[in-house]
């Protein structure tokens, strides 16, 4: 019987006994059932004192069991848990000092689930591993993958994207383009970078800095020439030779130019001279001048009125002279007969658009030479001359936007044009078209000393990061509703929005934890498919104890990594067959399950989902009911 005794006793595992200010750690939740999911909580209570070397073999144990990290790991029944045992064991080899392993097991953490955690402390591992062996400071190289002429970006995008890659054998841990930080997730030793700018017509300077672990930094400088003029045409009086003689302006140096459909022979450069012949009797020319990047001007030359001294009168509107002098309109308000004439070919007064960019064309001509031309005190061109044609482009903003043409000429005649163009919010694009989250409490973890740390405040900051950039919306769950008793204005304007017609209900729950430990708060979000149960992701943020980075920060950060996941991704319907349509997405969407929009500018057509993918961004896809109007080639298809 005593032999029997003892033999027991030596089959018990006794737990470690770690002490810390008087209170235990080393303790699992509930009762040690001794599988791998208890040696690992009891390895993290182990952290928490600084018993590093029983966390360490808890953590042994429990990789030998179930070696991957792993968001969501099932332990039994329906009961899931966070299980990242490499990452708290490169912690724990960092925090005393071990380097080189804790960034093998912090690799090896991220290799099978990155977390924001573990890539805060390989950062921190690689930068001291670079402090113990490197000998100097090097700086990062940057490429950009854009065409450059001349040592210029050329371009008429709207918006601008610029793209490059920076790389370090330090590793690039900031890059910024222009005042505007790229989001990097972790440092690495070649990172791809993009940003998009709204850039107007001009030369600018864009200044590329990238900087590694050791904050060697270098910065490339982009010279960025944004055209979306065409080339200014500028005709003279036809000479009795029987030629047309006139100049071709346009900052990209490459202008080509046909006469009636035939080309026409022009040197290189920004300000070049032209000579047409013509019959007698012909009546009108076409030309067409095209630059480098495709913009165009095309001239209607009425030869009559262009080898004529004088011009008729021509009255201007009361609104008008009203912008040009600032006086009130009085009864009879003309122009003189030797002022300058404007045509406005494009856009039409009062004309309502759906683009941001619109392309203001015309002519200016006058009995004298013309001295200068502008569009909303922008100057086209101040070449001399008896008639000037443009193509002028001019951003609206939402709502009324008047746009002020004026020409001027060498007798001192003023002349002003101006036009009211109403832009509108294309229908799809409008925010009560976009995802619907279902908000839910985000938990909250006790920490060894039993101290309950409220994610409330966090989680109200973070959804108004979320809803001000106005890509998703957000509906509150009512036991969240209790919890913010004054709602900031931005919660309130988001959940009181009338939904679309026809109603959709809240497609995703968004909801996630606060854990705070002696080391730092790590922030854990999750979205879920509500329809499928599918877990779609999980972006999180870690804020370590020792750093100054404050909750709005934190806040912000998890809001970027929301709008990374779910991009608002424009395209256009571009093939009919059957039932189906084909989709020409801007950009490919990593998540092909996520619905999209159909719709014209003014009319909303129903929802679609992505049923195959095709090269170069091209999707077919299909209604998700039948509740739809059928859509035409040309419309928008927007994620929602």
């Amino acid at each position: 019987m005593l032999l029997l005794i003892f033999f027991l006793a030596g089959c018990v595992v006794t737990a470690p006994v770690c002490i810390k200010n008087g209170r235990p750690y080393c303790r699992a939740k509930g009762t040690f059932t001794y599988e791998w999911y208890d040696y690992y909580e009891r390895a993290l209570s182990c952290i928490e004192g600084g018993c590093y070397e029983y966390a360490l073999a808890d953590l042994d144990t429990a990789i030998s069991v179930r070696p991957d990290d792993r968001r969501m790991a099932k332990t039994y029944g329906m009961h899931f848990m966070d299980y990242f045992p490499h990452r708290e064991k490169g912690l724990i080899h960092y925090l005393r000092g071990d380097y080189d392993r804790a960034r093998e097991e912090l690799e090896t953490s991220v290799g099978y689930e990155p977390s924001d955690k573990a890539f805060l402390y390989l950062d921190r591992v690689r930068t001291e591993i670079l402090r113990r062996d490197e000998f100097y400071v090097t700086t990062p190289r940057i490429r950009i993958t854009i065409p450059v002429y001349d040592g210029e970006i050329h371009t008429r995008d709207d918006p601008i994207r610029i793209s490059g890659v920076a790389e370090d054998r330090q590793y690039v841990s900031e890059i910024s383009i222009g005042d505007r930080p790229f989001f990097i997730e972790s440092s690495g030793q070649r990172v791809p970078f993009h940003s998009t700018l709204k850039l107007d017509e001009g030369r600018h300077e864009i200044d590329i800095t990238a900087r590694n672990l050791l904050s060697g930094a270098s910065i490339r400088q982009l010279a960025i020439r944004v055209d979306r003029s065409g080339p200014v045409i500028i005709l003279g009086t036809p000479k009795q030779d029987g030629r047309i003689q006139g100049h071709l302006y346009d900052a990209s140096g490459k202008i080509t130019l046909t006469a009636d459909g035939q080309p026409v022979a022009v040197p290189d450069g920004p300000d070049v001279g032209f000579a047409l012949p013509f019959r007698a009797g012909t009546k009108e020319i076409i030309l067409l001048a095209t630059d480098r990047l495709g913009n165009r001007t095309r001239a209607v030359i009425p030869l009559p009125l262009l080898a004529r001294k004088d011009h008729p009168l021509m009255a201007l509107n009361a609104r008008s002279t009203l912008a040009y002098d600032g006086h009130a309109p009085t009864a009879a308000l003309f122009a003189r007969a030797d002022t300058p004439d404007i045509r406005i070919e494009k856009p039409a007064d009062r004309e309502t658009v759906f683009s941001e960019m619109i392309a203001v064309r015309g002519r200016v001509s006058s009995p004298a030479t013309i001295e200068s031309v502008s569009v909303n005190n922008t100057d086209i061109y101040g070449k001399s001359g008896s008639m000037l044609f443009f193509n002028h482009p001019v951003r609206l903003k939402p709502g009324t936007n008047r746009i002020v043409v004026r020409a001027t000429d060498g007798r001192g005649g003023d002349c002003i044009r101006m036009l009211t163009i109403i832009r509108e919010i294309p229908e799809v694009l409008k925010p009560r078209y976009r995802c619907m989250f279902k908000a839910a409490p985000f938990d909250t973890y006790a920490d060894e000393n039993g101290q309950a740390h409220s994610a409330f405040r966090f989680q109200g900051i973070f959804l108004k990061e979320l809803i001000a950039r106005k890509r998703f919306r957000v509906r509150l769950k009512e036991d969240l509703q209790k919890t913010f008793p004054d709602p900031a204005p931005v919660l309130r304007t988001s959940t009181s929005e009338k939904p679309a017609a026809p109603f959709v209900p809240s497609r995703l729950l968004l909801s996630g934890y606060v854990r705070k430990t002696v080391h730092g708060t790590e922030i854990v979000s999750k979205i879920t498919d509500i329809r499928t149960g599918q877990r779609l992701a999980v972006p999180d943020v870690y804020i370590a104890s020792d750093s100054a980075v404050t909750l709005e920060a934190a806040a912000a950060e998890l809001s970027e990594k929301f709008h990374r996941a779910f991009p608002l991704i424009r395209g256009q319907v571009i093939l009919k067959k059957g039932k189906k349509f084909l989709i020409h997405a801007e950009e490919a969407p990593e998540i092909t399950e996520w619905p999209w929009v159909i719709g014209s500018d003014r009319e909303f057509a129903g929802d679609a989902r992505i049923v195959r993918s095709l090269r170069s961004r091209n999707y077919w896809a299909e209604w998700s009911n039948h509740k739809h109007r059928e859509c035409s080639t040309g419309d928008w298809a927007v994620t929602e």
